[in-house]
């Protein structure tokens, strides 16, 4: 609870604003919330808990601009931010090499030896989460051993766990169809490092997690079949997904073709590339021209809509 209050203080601020750096707002976050989040977590901090979980995606929610039923792997994906989960548990193996290195006559250091041989033998205790956490990425002999772990190495063997399991969520989710055709890597996304317009970051982060309002999403809620999910601006009779709204609807096709000849500016071969290929470059390469193109359309939908209504 604290921690959300905490969060709150720098919301305001971001709203205040009206525009804050990604760099500035993971520094405040870290600073300011997962210091409150994390206090004394490397005694407590093995289990995962929902709170901590739920104040880290409202913190990426609110900076993407984004809505609550927004894929939490799309937000770790483009974020690229420590899970609470890991971020606890170097806090542990952090706290593990300071009492190796403690002075043996310290009452808490005879305490920690009794633990560990305790561990040795089987018992449930603050050790065996230590053993479980370095078991976890393939480094046991650290506790074998009792030595200083190399906090460097392991926090790089915990961010590769979390990428695999990152990876492997986005596989599974429905709404990521379009999103994993050109994200494959957990690094932060050069559109929220830019300078962005709120509505532009939000608008390009929508359509890459799949909850721009298209007649694709917006058929969910009505149990619309997938095949009429039908696009209502060209009546082509197609899909409206994000590919139809991207490439092929043709109410946006003045604007496409400036955002295509810019692409093509960037990179001269971009139409003999794949599919998957084209979109990291529209995507990842040039995300200022691609958001400010995703902006005009959703602009002449709107109104198309409501003069249709």
């Amino acid at each position: 609870e604290a921690g959300g209050r905490a969060l709150g203080s720098i919301i305001s601020k971001l709203k205040r604003n009206n525009f804050m750096s990604y760099k500035t707002y993971s520094k405040l976050y870290n600073s300011c919330v997962t210091s409150v989040l994390d206090y004394a977590s490397e005694i407590w901090g093995y289990r995962n808990y929902n709170k901590p979980n739920t104040v880290q995606n409202k913190a990426m929610r609110v900076y993407m601009g984004v809505h609550r039923f927004a894929p939490v792997a799309g937000l770790e994906g483009d974020m690229a931010w420590v899970s609470p989960l890991h971020r606890r548990w170097l806090n542990m193996l952090r706290y593990w090499n300071r009492l190796i290195n403690m002075n043996d006559e310290r009452m808490t250091k005879r305490v920690f030896d009794w633990a560990y041989n305790r561990a040795r033998e089987g018992n449930n205790n603050w050790c065996a989460d230590i053993q479980g956490i370095l078991s976890s990425i393939d480094q046991p002999n650290y506790f074998e051993s009792k030595q200083t772990i190399d906090l460097g190495n392991c926090r790089s063997l915990l961010l590769e766990k979390q990428r695999n399991q990152w990876w492997n969520v986005v596989q599974t989710k429905p709404k990521l169809r379009f999103y994993k055709l050109f994200k494959n890597c957990f690094i932060v996304e050069k559109y929220l490092t830019l300078n962005l317009s709120s509505s532009e970051r939000s608008l390009i982060a929508q359509l890459r997690l799949g909850i721009l309002p298209l007649h694709v999403e917006t058929g969910r809620f009505n149990n619309t079949e997938l095949n009429d999910r039908v696009c209502k601006i060209c009546n082509s009779g197609e899909i409206e997904d994000e590919c139809h709204f991207l490439f092929n609807c043709n109410a946006y096709d003045i604007e496409r073709e400036s955002w295509l000849d810019t692409a093509s500016s960037h990179c001269p071969h971009l139409h003999y590339l794949e599919y998957n290929e084209q979109l990291k470059v529209l995507f990842c390469d040039i995300p200022r021209s691609t958001a400010k193109f995703i902006k005009k359309c959703v602009a002449i939908r709107k109104q198309i809509l409501y003069h249709c209504t």
